[in-house]
């Protein structure tokens, strides 16, 4: 005979096992929901049973917040339920009155005085009960054993357990192993009888291990000892279970004693993402953020990913990201594109990241060039306003945009920089010398005085070299003149005097007296003369550069003391005059008769009759004529006589002029 304890404080006795079983299914039910419970159906084997069943229920102590009549009301519809065709009818128990005690699970246990009633209980998976009991049993594990490791429980307990999880769908492995578990058994020894008791695979044992909440770790110990899988292996088969990649590295650590890299590779060959595995590296690893960043490069990640990982993982900023990827060895276009791609900056942005960590002008000029697609312009202006200086900016025109030295001349004077500092990179950069550098100058629209300035500056050249270079560029004199006195505060004179020693004509030396310090043709025609100019070339000047004529020119030579052949000359050779006229410009100005006919003789190299004809259209009177032209020619009385009347005197001016001198 068997019994079945009730909470009703009643017992029921059965004439056989599976009564008992049936019955004890029923009340699992009942107890999991009231609302979804198996369907016990009553029914007296004789109507003088069924007054004592009920008198049991009325009077027996009542389930905790059920009323009797709820729950003879509940007996009532149960045994009415349509769903009692699924119930098989198993005994016909002996329903006891009796005081309840309680077992060590806080169920009645039986007592004295039995009501034999019908027990109808729903059908137990006595596939799955029975496999987990009989496995369990074989492989050495019965519940009594199994009670002695099992905290708060005995074997009634443990089967109690075992068929609630069967009848609750669960498989029968997973049964058994839940069982194991809380017997406090391993993971090791569940897979081990997972293996020996159902011929388990690895996946479908770890399958199990999870579902009964081993850890990744001690699942990764099983599949190790039991299953001999890799440690790839392994990590796939967690990956696969969902645990994350850190549950995963740690198992990795723990049972594989897997180092931080070599952990890092197996994640990342079983498909966790980068993200995922840099999170793992941190937490269970305690990898700094360069640590962890040059694993994820050496295992094969991206440059974008890897700053991706720096920023979501480690919460770094762009910069501090930069600086972790150039630790590691990436290069500069791979982290500007990190900083374009994953932080989303732009190029001056970018620029200026790349310079707080250390990469050098060419280097992030190569960036903005490859990344960005900048122009040399645009980059340069970017290096100037991130605070490299003028040289580095210029190297990297050479280096990365290949321009040669007027090019990036040109550059570094459209961003705005001084011609003192271009030069200086001229030179510095480019190699050129001081009249290379003032060449490059001009090309690019630089004007003299700021070339000599820059000369001066970058080269420390004086003024006459200056005044060389700047005259051999072909820079005007009144050009040359203005930057020695900007740079060198140079007088009128000096200057004249360096213009006429560098090669500066004349003509360019009175123009750059005249317009650079504003004297008058006297006075430019006196410094002219001062600094060794010849009479004709002043005079020459004179006329080019004042616009005088003959005349003026003629005045302004005899005022600063020039000789009246001197003149003469100049006005011949400058002003295309004839004897004749110069003669009469030389009278106009001032000089005496007899200086006139000397010019006509020693300059012009005229005979006596010729000089005697010129005074003579001057207007010299006879007189005066022949005395002089006596005199210039040392002539006698009777030459004066031939040449007087040869230059159409009258015979009685001869004949007076005659007497005239024959009387002296």
């Amino acid at each position: 005979m068997s019994t079945a304890a009730l909470e009703y404080g009643w017992e029921l006795r059965f004439d056989g096992e599976v009564a008992r079983r049936a019955f004890e299914q029923g009340v699992r039910f009942w107890d999991r929901s009231r609302r979804t419970v198996a369907i016990l159906v009553m029914a007296a084997m004789a109507a003088a049973v069924l007054p004592h069943l009920l008198d049991q229920l009325l009077t027996s102590p009542a389930r905790p917040g059920t009323p009797h009549a709820a729950l003879v009301s509940e007996v009532g519809v149960l045994g009415s339920s349509p769903d009692a065709s699924l119930l098989q009818t198993a005994a016909v128990p002996t329903l006891q009155r009796s005081q309840p005690s309680l077992s060590p699970l806080g169920r009645t246990t039986p007592g004295a005085g039995a009501l034999a009633v019908a027990a109808v209980a729903p059908a137990p998976d006595k596939k799955c009960d029975g496999s987990v009991k009989s496995t369990l049993a074989s492989s050495g594990f019965p519940p009594g054993q199994l009670a002695t490791t099992t905290p708060g429980a005995n074997a009634g307990t443990i089967e109690k357990r075992i068929a609630d999880a069967c009848d609750a769908g669960i498989s029968a492995p997973q049964v058994a192993a839940q069982t194991l578990r809380s017997a406090t058994y391993g993971a090791g020894q569940i897979a081990g009888f997972l293996v020996s008791g159902y011929a388990q695979t690895a996946t479908q044992a770890a399958t199990v291990l999870k579902a009964v909440g081993f850890p990744a770790a001690d699942i990764a110990g099983a599949l190790l000892g039991v299953f001999q899988l890799t440690a790839t292996q392994a990590a796939s088969m967690l990956k696969a279970l969902a645990f994350t990649a850190g549950e995963v590295a740690g198992a990795l650590q723990a049972i594989y004693a897997l180092g931080a890299e070599a952990a890092a590779t197996v994640l990342k060959a079983v498909g966790y993402a980068v993200n995922e595995i840099a999170g793992a590296l941190r937490t269970v690893f305690a990898a700094a953020a360069d640590i962890a960043a040059g694993i994820l490069r050496t295992i094969g990640f991206a440059v974008n990913e890897i700053a991706g990982a720096l920023q979501a993982v480690f919460a770094f900023g762009a910069q501090a990201a930069a600086g972790v990827l150039r630790t590691i060895g990436f290069a500069v276009d791979e982290i500007a594109g990190a900083l374009q791609m994953v932080f989303t900056l732009g190029a001056q942005a970018a620029a200026q990241v790349l310079h707080a960590v250390g990469f050098v002008a060419n280097e992030i000029a190569r960036a903005l060039l490859s990344v960005f697609a900048l122009g040399a312009d645009a980059a340069a202006g970017i290096l100037r306003t991130i605070g490299f200086a003028v040289n580095e900016i210029a190297g990297a025109l050479l280096t990365v945009f290949g321009q040669a030295a007027e090019a990036a001349a040109q550059v570094l004077r459209v961003i705005g920089v001084a011609v003192n500092e271009i030069t200086v990179a001229l030179k510095a950069v480019f190699g050129l010398a001081a009249q290379a550098a003032a060449q490059v100058l001009k090309m690019i629209g630089v004007a003299a005085t700021e070339i000599a300035g820059a000369l001066q500056s970058a080269f420390a050249l004086g003024a006459r070299p200056i005044a060389e270079i700047l005259n051999f560029l072909g820079l005007p004199g009144t050009a040359i003149a203005e930057a020695l006195v900007a740079v060198f505060s140079m007088p009128a004179q000096a200057v004249a005097a360096l213009l006429r020693s560098v090669g500066v004509a004349a003509v360019a030396v009175a123009q750059a007296l005249q317009a650079v310090f504003g004297l008058a043709a006297q006075a430019a025609a006196e410094i002219l003369k001062v600094v060794g100019f010849a009479v004709e070339t002043v005079a020459g000047a004179l006329q080019a550069a004042f616009g005088l004529a003959a005349q003026a020119t003629t005045m302004v030579l005899k005022a600063v003391g020039f000789t009246i052949n001197e003149i003469a000359g100049a006005l011949s050779t400058v002003f295309g005059l004839t004897a004749q006229a110069v003669a009469e410009v030389l009278k106009v100005v001032g000089f005496a008769v007899s200086a006139v006919a000397d010019v006509l003789k020693t300059v012009f190299g005229l005979g006596a009759e010729a000089v005697g004809l010129v005074l003579k259209n001057l207007g010299v009177a006879a007189q005066e004529l022949a005395q002089i032209v006596g005199a210039l020619f040392d002539l006698g009385a009777e030459a004066v006589e031939s040449l007087l009347g040869a230059v159409g005197f009258a015979a009685d001016v001869i004949s007076d002029v005659l007497d005239f001198l024959g009387g002296i």
